[in-house]
């Protein structure tokens, strides 16, 4: 199993919620706010995926 697996699962669940809370036409606050979470998590799970690369070679 990936080590960075949770940092995977948790953005493509909130990349999921934000494709819903944009169909559902939620208030702009709460899909800025989503999108944001998306972002960070994007991020995260890309550093922890280099990280994991590097600790290999």
């Amino acid at each position: 199993m990936k080590t960075y697996q949770f940092e995977e699962i948790t953005f493509w669940l909130s990349f999921i919620a934000y494709l819903l809370c944009r169909i559902a036409e939620v208030s702009d606050f709460v899909t800025k706010g989503l999108m944001f979470i998306v972002i960070s998590f994007g991020i995260s799970a890309i550093y922890f995926a280099f990280k994991e690369i590097k600790k290999r070679k």
